[in-house]
């Protein structure tokens, strides 16, 4: 099966009922498991536990990780990524927080993973020439 990787805003709005966006995630989700074998990363579970120690609570945040960790594949960064993200941020000029999604971008290529599904694809318009963008919300 193909990778996938998955974005933080969709786990955060899989485990969040209150979000607009949780009815479609878990639908996604389910479509796409048929044909994917479902992809994070530990930056991916930090920005998760950012968010959702807010919502719920740090525990509830932990709790949900341990779960990501046992049933999605992990990918990390590596020297190699280190060096990608650094290439892929100078030819691109990134800069500010969108230096956290070329990180996500150059994990992924070290990791041989070529598409992303998120709610925010335009964070990943400069690298659609390198992994194909999957957006929650379709045209």
């Amino acid at each position: 099966m193909e990778k996938l990787f998955v974005d933080t805003n969709i786990l955060v709005y899989f485990y969040n009922k209150n979000s607009p966006f949780h009815e479609l995630a878990l639908i996604t989700l389910s479509e796409l498991s048929d044909s994917h074998d479902f992809v994070i990363s530990t930056q991916t579970l930090r920005e998760y536990a950012r968010v959702m120690s807010i919502v719920v609570s740090l525990e509830g945040a932990f709790y949900h990780i341990e779960e990501f960790y046992s049933q999605f594949e992990m990918i990390y960064e590596s020297e190699g990524s280190f060096n990608i993200w650094m290439d892929l941020a100078k030819e691109n000029n990134i800069m500010g927080k969108a230096l956290f999604d070329c990180n996500i971008v150059a994990t992924m290529l070290t990791n041989k993973v070529w598409k992303i599904l998120t709610n925010n694809p335009k964070d990943f318009d400069k690298f659609k020439n390198l992994i194909e963008i999957v957006p929650l919300i379709k045209d």
